[in-house]
């Protein structure tokens, strides 16, 4: 999005995230409308990361599980996928690898190596 640019509420799906949750697209959309820093982390578990321009970051899941919640401390332990990459983030040795939501990606990329 360019600046000044904005997503309207009126559009009931938003275009390049038709595959989450209406009440994720909702968030993404008004994330992006206040200029906040927008990444998906987990598609397939509706996990995103939201960062303000001071760095004050946020993990939002399915829409309404936040920081405000304790049991967001739980979900991001949960999924050793977000865990590696927060940890890796904090300079904290991790193994390496990838993570696939299907076994034919896995495959591909196997193949690939």
């Amino acid at each position: 999005m360019k600046p000044g640019e904005f997503l309207s509420p009126e559009k009931f799906v938003l275009e390049g995230f038709e595959d989450l949750e209406i009440s994720t697209q909702i968030v993404l959309r008004d994330a992006l409308n206040r200029g906040l820093e927008v990444e998906i982390l987990d598609r397939k578990n509706h996990f995103l990361r939201l960062k303000n321009q001071n760095g004050l970051v946020q993990y939002v899941k399915e829409a309404s599980k936040t920081a405000l919640d304790s049991y967001i401390t739980f979900l991001v332990m949960e999924n050793k996928t977000i865990s590696k990459i927060i940890m890796y983030e904090y300079n904290l040795q991790v193994p390496a690898g990838d993570s696939f939501i299907d076994s034919e990606s896995a495959l591909f990329f196997g193949k690939k190596i």
